[in-house]
This record gives C-alpha cells, structure tokens and sequence, in this order.
C-alpha cells in the first residue's frame, strides 16, 4: 500500500502532467548536451589517439637525395632514434576527361608488412600491392569516382603515361579528406615506382624518435645528429621539415567548443529547474500550509518534494542519456570519421563515464531545487492559509512606475500593458533568472553565427589577399615572356603577372635549419595581392634583399621581428635578408614574401617563373574554371608541361570545408541553447499565470475578455523576450569576439577576421518573439479556460 505522502507526489506529477513534461525536458537537454559533450569527447580523443598509436607517426621527415633501405637501417644506430624508413613522393595527373584532371600523390613504402613509420592499415582488397598495382588511402575512393580492381590511367611529370591497377584501399590517419586538401593518396612498392619513371630509391627519410615525439628541441637535436651522419655519407641535405599536426587542433578545438557549451546549456538548465520547483511550491503553499497543521515536519515536506524534483532527473535521464550516446555515435560517422579521417576500433562507452552523466541527470535537479523548496516550506501555518494569490505589491514603487503611470495618461501605452510591464517586474529575482537564461541563449546564438560570419570573411580576406582568378603551375621554370604571351592570348583572359613559387628554410644560428615554408617571389608592384600588413610595410620598388614573413612564421620562429635580419637557404645557397614586413597568414602555413628580381638572381633562373596568376574578364566559379581549362590546353599545345591549376573559387570552397565540422557543432549547440531559453521563457510564464490565478478571475469577474486576458499574457512574454533580446545582443558582441579569436587561433593560429552577424540578432529577434508567443499563449489559454468561480475558488 503507497502512503499518503507518496500518492501525493504521484498525484502532482499525473496533475500537472505538463508542467511534468517541460521539466524533465528541461533538464533532459542538460543532461544530453552534457553527455553529448562527455560521449563525443571520449569517442574523439580515444580514438585519435588509438589511431595516431597505431600508425607510428614520424616526428621529421629528412629529404635528401637517393638514399637506399640500408642507409635507413643505419641510422637507427644513432641514440634516439626509434625508426627510420625511406619514402618517395611523386605527383600524377589522373584524368577524368580530356580536359579535367586532378593531381595525386603516390608514396613508395619499402616493405608494407614492416612499416615501424607512418603505417597504414590495410582495409579492403589485397595487400600489399604488387607490381604495377596501387593501394589508395579509403577516402580517395569515392572523392575519385573510382572503386578497387578499376585501372587508372596517369600522366606523369615526364608526359609519360602509365597505368595502375586499383588493388584496395588503407587507412593513413595522418591524411585528411581529399575534400580538404584536394589529392588524393596513394601507395605502391618500390618497384612500382621505377616503372613509373621515378626510380626504386628514397628521398624523404622518415624519423621516429624514442621518447616525447612532441618536444620539438629534443627532436631537432636528433634530427641534428642525423643530418651530420647523411652528409657524411656524401649525400645532401635538402631540407628538414616535423609534422605540423592539422588533426590535433581541431580536435582541441571542438573539444573546447562542446565542453563550454555543455557547461552553459547544464547551467541554464539548473535555473530552469529553481523557476519549476518555485512554479510547484507557489500552486501548493496552501496545501503545504494544511500539511504543517496536521502535523507534518518541515524535513518531511522538503523530503517529499525533493523526491518530487527526483523523479524529474529520472525521466530526464530515461530521455537524454540514450540520445547523448546516440548523438555521440552520430556524430562521429556522420561528420568526423570522414573529415579527420578517423577509423574507430570501438564506440563502447566506458560504465563509470556513463554513470557519471547518470549522477549529473539525478544530482542536478535535486540541488537547483533545494533553494526553492528551503524556501517555500519556510512559510508559517498562518501564512501558507491565508495566502489568497493577490499579491499587495503588485504595483511597485520603483523608478519605473511614475514613468509607466506617465506613458499611460498621455495614452503612449494602454492599461493592459502597463499591468503587462508590472506584472513583469513584480518578481524581480524570477526575471533575473529567467533574463539570465534567455540573455546568455540569445549572446551565444547570435556569437556562433557570428563566427561563421567571421569564417567567411577571413575566406574573403584571402581572396582579397590573393586576387588573381586562376593560377597556373608549371614543372619547370619558363621564361615569362612567353607564359605571358599565350595566357594573354585567350579571350577571357584581362591581365597576366607571373611568380614563382618554391621553398626556403631560414639557416639558424647554431647552422641547422629551420622547417620548410613557401617561398613567394612576387614582382614588388604586384596586381594579383592586396596584403594587409600587420607591421612593418610591403615590398616596394627598388627593394634587393628584403622580405615580407606571415604570422605562421613569427609563430615558428619568436625571436625575428621587423628590421632583423633572416639567413635563408634556397635551392642550395644562402644568402641574407631584412625583414621589412609582417602578414597575416591566409590558411597556408608559413609563408614568406620576396622580390621576384633578387630570388631569379638568387637562383640562377632570371626572366624565368614557375607560375602564371591572371585576372578573368568574369570572376564566377563558372567563367574561372572554363578560363582554367582553356590555360591548361594552351599551355600543354605549346609543349609546356602543366604541373597544377587551381582557382580562387575553388580555393574559397577548400578553406570553407576545413571550418564546416566546427561551424556544424557551434550550430547545434546554439540550438539546444534555443531550446533551453524556450524552456525557460515557458516555465517562467506559467508560474506568473499560477500566481496570477485569482486576479484573473478577479478581472474576469469585472469584465475584462479573454482576449484582452490574452493580450495581458502575450504582452508580458513578448516584453521579457524583447528586453532579454535586448541584452543578449549587447553581450554578444564581447562573445563573438572572443569565440571568434579562440576558434582562429585554434585552427589557423591567429584570430578570424570579425565579422558581427546582424542577419543573425535580426533573425534571433523574430524567432525570440515567436518563442515568447507560444511560451506566453499557453499558460494563458489554460487559465481563461477557467470559469470565474474556478477562478476564485482556486487553491
């Protein structure tokens, strides 16, 4: 038999079944967005790691000239040294038409059954590949239209052509999506290799060091050691570059995106159950009243309705813990499997993690709703009585209320809204808490489309930077007079200006090398770049020896700055520069900036180039691709072999991929946002109309209609909505800055160009009211529904 107390609880929670369900709801997203948080966090950190393990990542990479599988045994010999493998990297074109191609990369791997570095797994089909036949990464596959036992046909950087048979497909964690980065990847045997023209021996001599991979001094002191032994060997050192690790900072980055956003949305969520459990204890401070008079302890009142708050937890968690691991799962094949490339072993959850979220879903309720039930059974016998639901203070005497009694007599406002804007102000810890929900919903909405705004500007930025339409790369140097000639001789085609592009390593003091970045020698009156300089100036007319570094550089190397002065190496000789500017990177990484007259001296290849930048009379995707395939044609009639081409537009697209994974998890958590001050807006209005009850019915009985009841209601929901919308706007300024500089200096190391989204506060205004609208409407549409003496008689 249930006691008395017990079907008590029961009976209030089957009353009011609603109130019941928006409750649990309430705390039901908080406990999902928490354990989505915890779930996905767990699934992406474990399983990158587990794959990074089992991949054995290099730690630096020597490229050097012909080097055999024996050298590379020799140098595990040296202290330090855990591995080293040879590779060979080679580019073909692989055509899709006579016309369209695309580039891709081919690695010759020594011995597929013992790869101690940079190992892949093998998937689907036969493994490993014999000769004349490739492995491809998984993810090139469908980016290729292509699938295992198909023959490619590739063209080679000789113009020789040769075919490849597809024999299956791996797993390279260390290779992003050719969606990102536009190549996809492929594997094949040394002997493959020498039939395609490119030799059985190595060029990159891969390292793995014996302890921390991630301490760059440590490794740069092995890397040392090792160069000395290669060019002791006879053999030259071409350059030494260490893994810049593109997978780590987004998911450091999403990891901070969904750790705050859990933490924000269980916060609110807490408030949300303090407004229910106060909207509980006020219908019932009579009956709480009745119960001290019959003996009832006030221990056994909170007891009874913290068990009542309990069992909110519980349907909560019934709801939102399946669906937090649902989503996590989700989450990982939909969108981060394919986009960093991750293959799980397990998406098993571990039973203390999920417990935990099984705790939050249960603690959580009870603590926001000890203040309110403390509170409310505080009240005497006599007052809990002869509580009749008028409140005496409803008018106020604050500063507003001769402000609202003024508007009113000159007829600015009409009596129902200002009893709308006072009843509004009647609770002022209640608003407080409710503008607090919907304040902070409001500022991180409106923050996270503005940083998808601040994405596309950034992107806009380097269109701006580079502001050429389609660049064409050739595989030598040609002479400039004749690139000009033919892409000026097209049609579309309003101007040419050409460049080269290559690499260079700054010669540091102790006479080792820095890492690799691209080196660009532009003609210093450029058409095709508008750079913003963040310091110093840009390269001027008449400058010999000086450089322009981006910020990914200064971030490399701290102890340059402008006026200093940069030994490089390129192509073999050194020579020194002055740094005369500092820009923002682009998304390219580092990058440096030099007169196209001095590196042609430098180099020995004046009046030569290796890429041509022209500007289209059209600037669309359409007209820059067709321009694109026009260049490639001429180039390649005229005996000039065509090593990449690319357009702005399509790099637009590239760099837009790279943020869409983080933009994708800031949109949902900006929903359950929208979800929790929805919640809070309907939980609020209804405890107003509770208290409220009787001076309805007093209205009721005077004359008032329900329209005009209704209004009263909706006056009020809209008032606190527009007032919350008010200031959420005003927060999310500083929060949008600061999302936006967090999310840019996690994946591109400096912060997003700012760019505040009015289209989203504009939008987040009329959703706002149309979420006040339904909030306020129902609770109002319950209690007109109430006759007069229901109304009176109301407990």
């Amino acid at each position: 038999m249930i006691r008395t107390r017990w079907q008590k609880v029961i009976i209030d929670l089957w009353r009011n079944r609603t109130r019941t369900l928006v409750v649990a709801l309430a705390i039901a997203v908080g406990v999902y967005a928490v354990g989505g948080v915890l779930n996905t966090r767990e699934l992406l950190v474990r399983e990158f790691e587990r794959d990074q393990a089992g991949a054995r990542v290099s730690d630096a990479t020597i490229t050097t000239t012909p080097f055999t599988g024996d050298f590379a045994r020799r140098i595990t010999r040296i202290p330090g040294v855990a591995a080293a493998e040879g590779r060979h990297t080679t580019q073909g074109r692989l055509y899709r038409t006579a016309t369209e191609w695309e580039d891709i990369t081919i690695i010759s791997v020594p011995d597929f059954h013992d790869m101690q570095v940079d190992a892949v797994t093998p998937l689907q089909g036969q493994f490993p590949p014999v000769d004349r036949e490739i492995l491809m990464e998984r993810l090139a596959l469908d980016y290729m239209g292509a699938a295992v036992g198909d023959e490619m046909v590739l063209e080679m950087s000789n113009g020789a052509k040769k075919a490849l048979t597809i024999s299956g497909t791996v797993h390279d964690p260390q290779q992003f999506s050719p969606d990102l980065f536009g190549s996809p990847i492929g594997y094949v045997t040394p002997d493959t290799m020498h039939y395609l023209g490119a030799g059985r021996q190595f060029s990159e001599l891969r390292i793995r060091v014996e302890g921390d991979g991630d301490d760059r001094p440590y490794v740069r002191s092995i890397t040392n050691q090792i160069e000395d032994q290669v060019e002791s060997s006879g053999r030259v050192v071409l350059s030494t570059t260490f893994p810049l690790r593109f997978i780590r900072p987004i998911i450091d980055t999403l990891v901070m995106i969904i750790s705050t956003f859990g933490a924000t949305i269980l916060l609110l969520s807490g408030f949300l159950v303090i407004n229910a459990i106060s909207a509980l204890i006020t219908q019932q401070i009579q009956q709480i009243g009745v119960m001290k008079l019959v003996g009832a302890r006030r221990r056994q009142i909170i007891v009874l309705y913290l068990v009542t708050v309990l069992v909110y937890g519980i349907i909560a968690v019934v709801v939102g813990l399946p669906l937090s691991i649902w989503s996590a799962r989700f989450f990982m094949s939909w969108q981060i499997e394919l986009m960093l490339n991750i293959v799980p072993d397990s998406y098993d959850l571990p039973a203390p993690l999920l417990a935990s979220q099984v705790l939050i879903g249960l603690l959580l309720p009870v603590l926001a709703g000890l203040i309110p039930v403390w509170k409310g059974t505080r009240v005497t016998t006599f007052q809990a009585l002869n509580d009749i639901g008028v409140k005496t203070d409803s008018q106020g005497h604050g500063l507003l209320e001769p402000l609202l009694a003024q508007l009113q007599k000159v007829g600015v406002l009409k009596r129902d809204l200002v009893l709308a804007v006072r009843n509004t102000l009647r609770h002022k810890a209640r608003l407080a808490q409710t503008l607090f929900v919907l304040t902070f919903g409001t500022a991180l909405f409106i923050a996270v489309l503005t940083v998808r705004s601040s994405v596309n500007q950034t992107i806009d930025d380097f269109l701006r930077f580079y502001r050429y339409d389609v660049s064409v790369g050739f595989s030598q140097p040609q002479r400039t007079a004749r690139l000009q000639q033919i892409a000026l001789g097209l049609p579309d085609v309003v101007r040419a200006e050409y460049w080269t592009i290559g690499g260079g390593a700054r010669v540091l003091p102790d006479g080792s090398q820095s890492n690799f970045f691209r080196l660009y020698a532009v003609p210093p009156d450029t058409e095709m770049m508008e750079p913003q300089v963040d310091e110093g100036r840009w390269l001027q007319p008449g400058d010999t020896y000086a450089i322009v570094l981006n910020s990914d550089v200064i971030d490399d190397e701290p102890d340059l700055s402008v006026g200093d002065e940069m030994r490089l190496t390129i192509g073999g000789r050194e020579s020194t520069w002055r740094i005369v500017g500092v820009v923002p990177t682009v998304a390219q990484g580092p990058a440096v900036y030099v007169p196209y007259e001095t590196h042609g001296y430098i180099t020995r290849t004046p009046g030569q180039a290796t890429h041509i930048q022209v500007i289209t009379n059209e600037h669309d995707a359409a007209s820059q691709a067709r321009v694109e395939q026009a260049l490639f044609a001429a180039y390649e009639a005229q005996g000039i072999d065509v090593n990449s081409t690319h357009t702005s537009r399509w790099i637009e697209t590239q760099n837009g991929k790279r943020f869409n994974l983080v933009v994708l998890f800031l949109i949902i958590m900006a929903l359950l946002l929208a979800a929790v001050g929805g919640l809070g807006l309907t939980t609020t209005m209804s405890i107003n109309i509770l208290e409220r009850i009787r001076e309805i019915g007093i209205l009721r009985a005077i004359g008032a209609s329900n329209f005009a009841l209704r209004r009263i209601v909706l006056a009020e929901g809209l008032f606190i909505g527009i007032l919350s919308w008010t200031l959420g706007v005003l927060l999310s300024i500083p929060v949008g800055v600061l999302m936006s500089e967090q999310v840019g200096i996690a994946l591109l190391g400096v912060p997003l160009t700012f760019q505040y989204s009015m289209p989203a506060a504009i939008s987040w205004f009329f959703a706002l009211l149309i979420i006040a609208a339904a909030a306020s409407l129902g609770p109002a549409r319950n209690a007109v529904r109430l006759t007069v003496r229901e109304v009176l008689a109301y407990e």
